[in-house]
């Protein structure tokens, strides 16, 4: 069964996870450079609104910026940390940050601002090796250090999923939803079965780490999903039955995802037709799949949720059929 996918899941996941604080705050302590961590109050951090940015400035979509207060005595200043997530490797980043950085700053000169100081902050979880460099400056081929002084050069700090093992992530994060996304985000393109280990893993931190996984699968990548459905089966042994009954319900109702990339009604039309074939299978099997020709021809968004909700408690397929529509 295929899912519709977002055009950019990894960016919406990511988003997802870093929209809330104490997972910017708890990411933070663990791998900012220890220097960093001495010179900022983490405990002043607060995510900023990137969109009102990004639609003045239309042509940049900034990821996340955060804002952050320096510990200087005499005068704390507020500085900006700014994260471009990357799922590829893309060797020009540091040029699509500094043309951020300029966005930024631009604003800072309109409102007649100081400029706020940025250090950029680069998450890769590519399955490909991401070689970038950490200086700017490094984009010259010039050598004389005589002239590479004059040229425009910042330093970045690279989160690569690929330099960390899962052993370290374990120790370093305890925070449990943040440590179940991070380990999504190094394993998202691994094969079902190398996938096993990690849903153990999960399971092993309550059931909400393994949802947040298939959620971010189902929304990012195409599945076989009778192989996933075994080792799920596999590693999970009874509670497989409840897991999929919550997946349904509460994982993949992928208009609220689907929405913010579209920002229109169809988004979550796409998100529950999505919903309802997932539910028709997971409760009645592929036969009950005849019916979503039915459901698709649908537009009612009412409709459409009445339907969705009806599968959960449904005691057959029969009781779905008498909610469609007559020819």
């Amino acid at each position: 069964m295929k899912h519709p996918k977002l055009t950019q899941p990894h960016d919406t996941f990511f988003k997802k996870l870093f929209s809330n604080e104490k997972n910017v705050r708890d990411f933070l302590l663990s791998f900012l450079p220890e220097k960093l961590k001495q010179s900022l109050d983490l405990n002043s951090i607060k995510v900023i609104d990137t969109e009102k940015i990004s639609k003045k400035y239309k042509r940049h979509h900034i990821d996340l910026i955060v804002e952050c207060k320096t510990r200087e005595e005499d005068k704390k200043a507020q500085i900006y940390i700014l994260f471009e997530h990357k799922s590829y490797p893309d060797k020009f980043t540091l040029i699509q940050i500094l043309s951020y950085m300029m966005t930024i700053w631009e604003k800072n000169i309109e409102n007649k601002e100081e400029l706020t100081p940025i250090i950029p902050f680069i998450f890769y979880h590519g399955k490909r090796k991401f070689d970038l460099a950490e200086n700017f400056s490094d984009y010259f081929s010039v050598k004389d250090k005589n002239i590479k002084e004059y040229l425009l050069n910042f330093k970045s700090i690279i989160f690569d999923t690929n330099r960390i093992d899962d052993k370290t992530l374990t120790e370093k994060i305890d925070n449990l939803n943040l440590l179940a996304a991070l380990l999504s985000f190094k394993h998202i393109f691994d094969d079902i079965e190398e996938l096993k280990p990690i849903f153990k893993t999960l399971i092993s931190f309550g059931e909400n780490g393994l949802l947040l996984f298939l959620e971010y699968i189902v929304i990012s990548r195409s599945v076989d999903e009778e192989k996933l459905k075994e080792a799920l089966k596999e590693i999970g042994g009874d509670k497989v039955p409840t897991l999929a009954q919550k997946w349904f319900e509460e994982g993949l109702e992928e208009g609220k995802y689907i929405g913010w990339q579209e920002g229109e009604v169809e988004g979550l039309k796409k998100g529950l037709l999505e919903a309802i074939k997932i539910g028709l299978q997971l409760k009645f099997g592929n036969n009950s799949l005849t019916l979503f020709e039915s459901v698709k021809a649908i537009k009612d968004i009412e409709k459409l949720k009445l339907i969705k909700d009806a599968i959960i408690d449904a005691k057959s397929v029969d009781e779905i059929e008498k909610l469609l529509p007559k020819d």
